[in-house]
């Protein structure tokens, strides 16, 4: 069993969306959303068996859905990814085998070239900004990691094309045809800007 200590989920620094609205605006490109639906129950599991201990929130919901309530030390075989488990980093090979190579220094941050034309990428997670110069690259790409993240199973591909981005990460992006804007609206509730 993994201890949930030792987990690890790569999220998006405030400073480090930042500077990639700064890129794709330095680029003239305009950002276009994604957003992977269930992506960590898309991609393969643990290399090595892994069981997860059930804790009182799925019993509950268990119980609540099917009527039986399940045994306090049952433990159960993942099957799939986890979010934050150590090994769950597997969006980053799918974007890999897409094409896309991330920095050196911030892991969020991506670049490729798609038809023909410099494509900037940043993930939350499984949620998506990409900057290129036309829609139809941007519905391209996100068609090429949903084709990815699709299991054999499944008519269509788990991934929803959002448009044009007018936020991302709680952060409000405003884009013109001569400049970009981000803002983090200020919120009495919220501490993530």
């Amino acid at each position: 069993m993994h201890s949930t200590t030792n987990t690890y989920a790569l999220c998006l620094e405030h400073p480090v969306f930042r500077l990639y609205i700064a890129l794709c605006a330095a680029d003239n490109l305009t950002i276009y959303g994604g957003d992977a639906k269930d992506a960590f129950a898309h991609l393969p599991g643990p290399s090595m068996p892994t069981f997860m201990k059930l804790d009182d929130a799925f019993r509950d919901w268990y119980l609540e859905h099917t009527g039986v309530l399940l045994d306090k030390d049952l433990a159960l075989l993942v099957l799939r990814a986890l979010q934050g488990h150590p090994e769950a980093t597997h969006i980053s090979a799918i974007l890999e085998k897409v094409g896309f190579k991330n920095t050196t220094h911030k892991k969020n941050i991506y670049t490729g070239k798609f038809c023909d034309e410099k494509v900037l990428l940043v993930r939350q997670v499984d949620n998506f900004a990409l900057g290129c110069r036309q829609e139809s690259t941007a519905k391209s790409v996100y068609a090429k990691i949903g084709t990815k993240l699709t299991l054999h199973n499944e008519a269509e591909a788990p991934f929803e094309y959002l448009g044009l981005v007018d936020s991302f990460d709680g952060y409000d992006v405003l884009q013109y045809k001569l400049v970009t804007t981000s803002s983090c609206p200020l919120n009495p509730t919220s501490d993530i800007c």
